[in-house]
């Protein structure tokens, strides 16, 4: 018996954790070296008899975890620990009753550890990731504003380029004049396109998507898209059908951005599908849903890549990327939009035989306020 309190006594003495023993009116009665080591003092004699609010930060925090401790056995936590010398560290602590042999409190063990270094690391850590949502905040601040910028004089060269084509009866235009205003025409819808998708992609990294809930005629919209994308389509000699409920009239939605919702995924699936292929536009009313399918016999998705479909940026292989167009940033907007609007979006595809993007959206929604 005597042997076995040696080796407990023993063991406690050169643990390398700091260890110490509390009566019941919260006085210490022995702590080991390391104990002596992790708090700055010299002699057991000095701890002795002090109570542990001498060495913890928050008597209200510690007089929480005592109470805790005498109902519940044991505690095991986080807590503020205050050196002799008036240094403050954060420890980690674990307590236990001890308990006699007829299960009478005797008094609490426990023991600490310095946890400094864990926490220096964790707020580095932190504020690294602060900092860099700070930085990734200003980046996409600078992209939507100078989207914003551009797009002002952009549009001012899209409508005066329109305006001469639109009256070159009056104003005669040589071949080649009319020629370079077409280039300019187009190329300049298309930078438009792409300074709306960056203004969109700012807004949604920076939380900022705000969808205007109004009725607008669904079957105008999709007319709108037939005629934008008609020439691309042309242009690749793929047949693009539209299949549309007539049914379809009025809903409630964001014109705007179902809009450019539809083109994104219209315009995908004209640009991911070889020359001579087909897409077509379905749109059915199902009970209180609009559901809108938009399939072609484009180049396919592997289930791998379906994962990564609906991130920013992401076009599936670098030689997709080098041979199409684009951002990469259509289907993350698209996906945006449509669950704006309380609803859902997926695909169905295989490699080599084309992709079905499907979403659907109440058409009852809430009306906006103004």
């Amino acid at each position: 018996m005597e042997k076995d309190i040696l080796i407990k006594e023993n063991a406690v003495e050169k643990s390398i954790n700091p260890i110490g023993f509390i009566d019941m009116d919260y006085k210490f009665i022995d702590v080991n070296n390391a104990f002596l080591n992790l708090w700055g003092y010299d002699d057991k004699r000095d701890v002795s008899g002090r109570t542990i609010f001498d060495f913890f930060k928050r008597e209200k925090r510690t007089r929480e975890i005592v109470q805790t401790l005498i109902s519940e056995g044991r505690w095991e936590g986080e807590a503020k620990c205050v050196k002799k010398d008036g240094t403050e560290f954060p420890s980690l602590l674990s307590a236990n009753l001890v308990l006699d042999k007829d299960d009478k409190t005797l008094g609490i063990m426990g023991s600490a550890m310095d946890i400094t270094k864990y926490k220096e690391a964790e707020n580095a850590i932190i504020d690294g990731k602060i900092a860099a949502e700070n930085a990734n905040k200003a980046k996409t601040e600078f992209l939507r504003n100078a989207s914003h910028e551009l797009r002002t004089p952009l549009n001012s060269i899209i409508g005066f380029s329109s305006i001469l084509i639109d009256n070159r009866d009056s104003e005669p235009l040589t071949e080649n004049q009319l020629k370079y205003i077409k280039i300019v025409l187009k190329n300049g819808d298309h930078l438009l396109k792409v300074f709306n998708d960056i203004l969109s992609i700012a807004d949604i990294d920076l939380r900022k998507t705000e969808i205007h809930t109004r009725p607008f005629n669904i079957l105008e919209a999709i007319k709108d898209i037939e005629e934008a994308l008609r020439p691309f389509a042309d242009s690749k000699k793929i047949k693009l059908a539209f299949d549309v409920d007539p049914d379809l009239e009025i809903i409630n939605g964001d014109r705007e951005k179902l809009k450019q919702t539809l083109y994104n995924l219209t315009e995908n699936a004209i640009t991911f599908t070889p020359q001579n292929g087909s897409v077509s536009l379905t749109a059915r009313k199902i009970k209180d849903y609009i559901e809108i399918s938009i399939k072609d016999t484009g180049i396919g998705i592997s289930q791998e890549d379906k994962s990564r479909l609906f991130l920013p940026f992401v076009q599936l292989d670098g030689s997709t990327t080098r041979k199409y167009d684009g951002l990469g940033l259509g289907l993350t907007i698209a996906q945006n939009f449509i669950e704006a609007h309380n609803g859902d979006i997926w695909v169905e595809s295989e490699i080599n035989k084309g992709s079905t993007f499907t979403f659907k959206i109440p058409t009852n929604l809430q009306l906006s306020e103004n």
